[in-house]
């Protein structure tokens, strides 16, 4: 009925609850049928899918914690069973990734620890299995995220680095396999981000020219993937970021320009893909900072321009979404500071403070990220240093546009 009237969420939801009450039935009547745990904690997961979904945190919490509790029980009656495992393992994971989502991010890493503690288990119990080897790759990042998130960058560092050992070896054991390679690529990616945030260059250009070297590979194969493209795109910009701060203005430009020329053919192919105008907007800003770098003001003033109006208009389409948010904070900032370098006070405190407004309502509402506390930081210095310049001004002791 409810599907007749249009109601189609509504309608899937109804049908999802009668299925889990099947499955909750079933076992209360053979509560030793392992067939019938397994149905019920599927049932769980899909009910938990489609609250996750609909955006219903709460209610998806709790349907992928009544998987675990059922998972756990399959566990214990049969712990040598390596399917139950994975299945708690993966339990615990969908858990991680609701909190997460929910901005919990010291209990999202310790369910990430769980299923880590689980995948580390499998893989040394079966070590020629390339499948529980994967997976225990994938929750060393998992947890490398968390550190990262916590602003704990040496910690991660060490997930990150086990979590490549073991992509270095799937990747030569069988090179043939785009997965391993994607995953290589990534690794390589991940830890270069982290060589830039401690401030070692040198080793993050290694890093991400390793990256880079595989996905032009695996794009050359097949040329048409926009998902390697965007990649592609992605790793020009963090080389040309790198090689700027390294001085090597002319390198640095030519890696991000081939980055915004691949981002621009990729957005305007899909104009509604968020992340692909994300990527755009990075490119914008990377080329921006180069010839920011560079001298060149002006130029880097319309790349900026540009940039915010992505910003805008992604921040504005996805009001929940932390990072738009903090992007659309950093977008103004830029340009407060360039403006600031051109002397237009009055326009640059406009920018300024109004990524400071964006920081601080994320901040009230206590989802601003360790990033976003470090970027406020750095605000209230701007913004008192303009004050100061004011104060000058007032005096009759320096000048200033509007």
């Amino acid at each position: 009925m409810l599907l007749a009237h249009g109601n189609v969420p509504e309608a899937l939801q109804s049908f999802l609850r009668d299925g889990l009450a099947i499955s909750e039935h079933l076992p209360e009547a053979d509560a030793a049928n392992a067939d019938y745990q397994y149905s019920l904690a599927a049932a769980h997961n899909k009910n938990g899918e489609v609250f996750l979904a609909q955006g219903n945190l709460s209610e998806a919490l709790q349907c992928f914690r009544d998987s675990l509790a059922t998972h756990e029980r399959l566990a214990e009656a049969d712990p040598a069973n390596t399917d139950c495992q994975r299945g708690l393992a993966a339990a615990h994971d969908k858990i991680g990734d609701v909190l997460l989502a929910h901005g919990n991010v010291p209990e999202a890493l310790q369910s990430f620890r769980d299923s880590l503690s689980i995948r580390d288990r499998l893989a040394r119990a079966d070590p020629g299995n390339m499948g529980q080897q994967r997976d225990l790759a994938a929750s060393y990042h998992r947890v490398g995220e968390m550190l990262v998130a916590r602003d704990e960058v040496s910690k991660a560092m060490i997930f990150f680095r086990d979590g490549l050992a073991i992509s270095v070896h799937l990747a030569k054991a069988d090179p043939a396999n785009a997965e391993w390679q994607r995953n290589l690529a990534a690794s390589y990616d991940k830890i270069g981000d982290l060589l830039v945030a401690q401030n070692d260059l040198a080793e993050a250009l290694t890093s991400f020219r390793a990256s880079l070297a595989i996905i032009t590979r695996l794009s050359q194969t097949d040329p048409t993937n926009a998902e390697r493209q965007q990649s592609l795109s992605v790793l020009y910009g963090k080389l040309g970021n790198v090689l700027i701060a390294q001085g090597n203005v002319t390198e640095a430009l030519k890696f991000c320009g081939d980055g915004l020329a691949i981002a621009e053919r990729l957005a305007k192919a899909k104009p509604h893909n968020a992340e692909w105008q994300r990527e755009l907007s990075t490119s914008y800003y990377n080329i921006g900072d180069v010839l920011l770098n560079h001298g060149n003001r002006a130029e880097a003033l319309k790349l900026f321009s540009h940039s915010l109006a992505i910003d805008e208009h992604l921040a504005l389409a996805d009001p929940s979404n932390v990072g738009r948010q903090h992007d659309l904070a950093i977008a103004n900032e830029r340009l407060g500071r360039v403006y600031k370098d051109l002397k237009y006070m009055r326009t640059a405190r406009l920018y300024l403070e109004k990524a400071m407004f964006i920081l601080k309502e994320l901040d009230d509402a206590g989802r601003l990220e360790p990033q976003g506390r470090s970027s406020m930081a750095q605000l209230e210095q701007q913004l008192a240093a303009l004050q100061a310049t004011a104060g000058m001004t007032a005096a009759g002791t320096s000048g200033g546009k509007g």
